[in-house]
């Protein structure tokens, strides 16, 4: 009688022991993906990074009308206002709004 061996699954062949060729490929790919992750890492933050800058001229024409922006998503960081004493004067027995940084509500 024969000892019993252990079971393998009827799908899978038998496995064969590595080489030293397959070894040696797979260090050299292994090699290779970590050396090109290093190089990847490091390039990374040299990339150029290209940042769109709202802007927004007031007057236009030459008129002092209201001017609104709805596509305009951005928060300003700064804003630089001047505004002429013809815009004041123009404003109805003072009331209205001169500047804003939102429609009004």
């Amino acid at each position: 009688m024969q000892p019993p061996s252990a079971p393998q699954s009827r799908n899978s062949p038998p496995s064969a022991p590595a080489t030293t060729h397959d070894v040696r490929r797979v260090r050299l790919i292994a090699s290779v993906t970590g050396l090109l992750g290093l190089l990847f890492a490091v390039l990374t933050p040299l990339m150029p990074v290209h940042q769109a800058t709202a802007s927004l001229d007031w007057p236009q024409r030459g008129t002092l009308q209201s001017v609104t922006a709805p596509l305009v998503a951005y928060v300003p960081d700064r804003i630089d206002v001047s505004v002429p004493c013809a815009a004041v004067d123009q404003l109805l027995a003072g009331v209205g709004v001169l500047v804003a940084t939102g429609p009004p509500e």
